[in-house]
Parts: C-alpha cells; structure tokens; sequence
C-alpha cells in the first residue's frame, strides 16, 4: 500500500557507520562516527526492535557516543539512523534530562537533568544555572553588562549603570540616589541611608572621614549619641531641655545651654566682675542685674536661677591704690535667684568693719 500522509518537507536520513563496534554483552557504549545533538534524533534498531530515546539509549562524551541501558549481547544486530533538519515539520520532544549540545565540539550545552534546574554550560564548564525564581552565576563566571543599563522593576525606574568609566550609578524610582566610585561611595543630594533598626558602619582599618560642604547632622530620635571605644562607651551626646548633654562615661559631665551657659558640678554658674565705685558691671555670666543697696552693699540677681541655697560663694575685694586699709568681704545672704554681698575695710586702728564702696567686687558661684 502506497504511503499516505504528509511528505517530507526538509532533512535527511543518515545511516551511521557503527561498523567498527564490538557487541560483547559488557560494552555499553559506542562510537556514533558523527555528533548529535539529541538522543531523539536518532532512530535506533537492536535486533529489530525500535529503542526509546533517553530510556533505552542515551548520547555520551558530547554527542559523539551512544549509551544503551542494556549492553548488546554478542553478535547483537544495531541498526542506527540520524536524522537531521525538519522531519514533516517541527520537531517536538521530551530531552529527559538528555543533554542539548549547541556547538560542534560538544563543550557548550543545555542540560536539565537535575529536578527543577537548567544547567547553561559553555566551553566545558557550567557557567550559569535557573532555578525556580532565581538565577545563578556559578563560580569563576561573570555577567557584563558593557555599560548597559540594568532594570530591576517592571515600570523600568529603578536600576543599575555602569556607562561611565569605573563608576556604579544606582538609580531608584527615576532619580540617581548612590554612587560608587573607586574607594568612595556617594549619597546623592536628597538622598538618605538610614537602617529600619540598627545601623553599623565598621571600618577594619584606617579612619572613616566625613566630609561635608554643608552641615553635617546627627539625630538620634531623642536617644543618645554614644561614643565608643571597642564597644566600651567613654562619652557621648543627648538632648535635654534647653541644651546638649555631654556625658564622659555613662554619667552626666556637662550641659551646653541655648543660652551659652555650660552646666555641671565642675563649672561656674555665675560669675561678676562689679566696679563698686562708680558702680557698674565690668563683666559677668548669669547675672542679669545688680542693685545697689548702699554703701558697700550689692544684690546680685542671677539670670537662671540656681536649684537651691546651698551653694559656695568665692569672692574677692579690693580698692587699688586708692585705700591702705584692709579690704573685705562682710557679709553674704544666699538665695535661689540672688546673692547679696557686703563689702567694708578695717583700718589699723579700727577693730570693726567700715561699709565701704571698692573698686572691684568679685564673685564666682559653684553648686547646683
């Protein structure tokens, strides 16, 4: 009966030249004499019997070999056809994990014949591999963009250039946001690092430079900026009403005020400078007046008043060369928002304090 069906549109039958095999009932595999790129390309006879591509045969050693899953007994009959081109159209068929060789040489391939995974191999190595959602460049390989743009999003905003000579652009949501450069990375103007919780920034060696053409600002959210020394801290910086906390250690040093005043148990917090004489102030800190309540009597008013009346008060008097005699300090009365100091001489004749109005009127306060 004459053949019925489509023609042959394109290709050919080759019959392979298996001449040269020895069957023995242990040889498995054979020289082809050609190389093929897919066990379904061949057409496979053992004594007559038609042999499954991938199952009972497959392609070794870059297509060049052919592998049974059963060795051919002695004297066995293999019959082999190759067929190449289109066969009645395209051809559609299960690799099964069979490797897909692409050049001539049989070191470039497709195999996927781990579950779930596409093995890219050229010039003998694996280079590139797909998994399920992901992609892999294997160990000695690379991908090069040649300067060419990479879109990370799907509205193309967002993405990574290389198109100036040994420069990384980052670009996020249309906008150059970073830069790296050899040895310097760049926060564009608008641009921020910040760290959902903590942030760490650690600089084997050498020193970490911040540089600035603008203000450089630290803000810690009403927390503590800490200074530290291989994770012992030595001092840091928080906000307090009014000023800036400086901390030596864990404990409280220092309190800069808005007002200009530093604040701590090592440090003045008022101080005056008094001409009693013609009465003025030649120069002070925390005083905001000073009244004068007669001869040789002073009331100085602080500006910021102290926290109690317990404080110490270390005073010095005394007239030049105007008056031989014995300058002192009479009295003092001590309140929250004032001072009051009285001042007087004692002469070499006199056992009592004389009030009296001196040339200069000292006073540094200490205490809380």
């Amino acid at each position: 009966m004459a053949y019925i069906g489509q023609g042959i549109k394109s290709g050919t039958f080759s019959v392979l030249d298996t001449s040269g095999n020895t069957y023995n009932g242990s040889n498995v595999t054979f020289s082809l004499g050609t190389q093929v790129g897919s066990p379904a390309q061949l057409l496979v006879s053992h004594d007559g019997v038609i042999q499954k591509p991938g199952t009972d045969y497959s392609l070794a050693t870059g297509g060049t070999q052919i592998t049974f899953s059963t060795a051919p007994a002695s004297g066995a009959s293999i019959f082999i056809t190759e067929i190449s081109g289109a066969v009645g159209g395209p051809i559609n068929g299960d690799l099964d994990g069979a490797e897909l060789v692409l050049d001539t040489d049989g070191d470039t391939s497709i195999t996927a014949d781990t579950d779930d995974q596409i093995d890219i191999k050229i010039a003998g190595a694996d280079d590139f591999a797909f998994k399920a959602n992901k992609f892999e460049v294997q160990t000695g390989s690379n991908v090069d963009m040649n300067g060419t743009e990479l879109i990370l999003d799907a509205d193309g905003d967002t993405s990574i250039t290389a198109d100036t000579d040994d420069q990384i652009d980052i670009k996020i949501a249309g906008a150059d946001d970073f830069q790296f450069t050899a040895n310097t990375f760049t926060v564009a103007s608008g641009s921020k690092i910040s760290g959902g919780g903590a942030l760490t920034i650690d600089n084997a060696s050498g020193d970490i430079t911040i540089d600035a053409a603008g203000d450089i600002l630290l803000d810690a959210d009403d927390t503590d900026i800490l200074l530290r020394d291989g994770g012992s801290t030595f001092g840091g910086f928080k906000q307090v009403s009014g000023g800036c906390q400086i901390n030596g250690g864990t404990d409280a040093s220092l309190t800069l005020t808005s007002d200009g005043r530093g604040l701590s148990q090592y440090t003045a917090k008022v101080w005056a400078n008094l001409n009693g004489n013609s009465f003025g102030l030649r120069d002070s800190h925390n005083v905001s007046s000073v009244t004068d309540n007669g001869t040789g009597d002073y009331t100085f008013t602080f500006s910021n008043s102290m926290a109690n009346t317990n404080y110490a008060v270390v005073s010095g008097v005394h007239n030049g060369t105007a008056h031989g005699d014995f300058q002192d300090v009479d009295a003092m009365i001590n309140n929250t928002g004032s001072v009051r100091v009285k001042t007087g001489f004692v002469s070499d004749t006199a056992s009592s304090m004389t009030a009296h109005d001196v040339l200069v009127c000292q006073i540094v306060i200490f205490g809380d």
